[in-house]
């Protein structure tokens, strides 16, 4: 009798643990579908819309160091220091960004592309109200810029999230929430490569420019083979 109520309540976990399986694996394939649906529409959309480029400002530590520049709890010898460093952070900003302006303009060519600082990034999803915000050449704002309803996405520069790989230095293409798409999305490009620590010794002056145009170049190549991808996946 006991082998017997032993034998039940092990074929009862049985089919209790398989369905729970069985629901898991269905609610997986679920989000994976749900997932390729949003990357397709998201490049599909990207084609004929806009993908707007946010150019770090560097602006809280900008601000700091002019705060700091004009302290009086700071000698003379120390805020001229601090406004040297801030030249710096300046200038370095602004070459930065004009040559990511320049390789997007020379490599990228899947879509219409804009730019924004990223103290403009908060707008994005309210553009139909928002003050200008696009920039021209100089990349200060040009109120000639507008938006005409366009569909967008953004890339920005910053760290990967760290939940399911480990943070790293990227160029990351999100929606107009600035929510990182899901997979299979060419989302994330690494900025962070072995040439460019390597020209980082070797070659300091040109890491920068080399390395961008080469990250840009592969976000468009990635771009251009994801939606062919998903235009023959339409055909079937």
């Amino acid at each position: 009798m006991h082998q017997r109520w032993f034998f039940y309540s092990l074929l009862f976990l049985f089919f209790i643990t398989l369905q729970h399986s069985l629901v898991a694996q269905d609610t997986e394939k679920s989000q994976k579908e749900i997932n390729l649906a949003k990357a397709k529409a998201a490049i599909k959309s990207l084609k004929q819309g806009i993908l707007i480029v946010s150019l770090t400002s560097n602006h809280k530590k900008i601000k700091a160091l002019q705060k700091l520049a004009n302290s009086d709890q700071l000698s003379e010898k120390k805020r001229e220091r601090v406004r040297d460093q801030l030249a710096t952070t300046l200038a370095e900003t602004a070459f930065q960004n004009k040559l990511i302006r320049q390789a997007f303009e020379d490599n990228y060519t899947f879509s219409e592309v804009r730019y924004i600082y990223d103290t403009a990034n908060v707008h994005l999803d309210q553009l139909e109200t928002a003050p200008p915000i696009f920039l021209g050449e100089s990349l200060d704002v040009d109120p000639q810029l507008s938006w005409e309803n366009e569909d967008i996405l953004v890339a920005r520069f910053g760290l990967t999230d760290g939940a399911n790989t480990a943070r790293a230095e990227a160029m990351m293409i999100m929606d107009a929430e600035m929510q990182e798409l899901p997979d299979p999305f060419p989302h994330a490009i690494k900025m962070t490569t072995f040439t460019f620590v390597a020209d980082k010794i070797f070659a300091p002056k040109e890491a920068f420019e080399k390395n961008i145009n080469s990250r840009v170049k592969k976000l468009n190549k990635k771009f251009v083979r994801f939606y062919e991808a998903v235009l023959e996946d339409d055909k079937k």
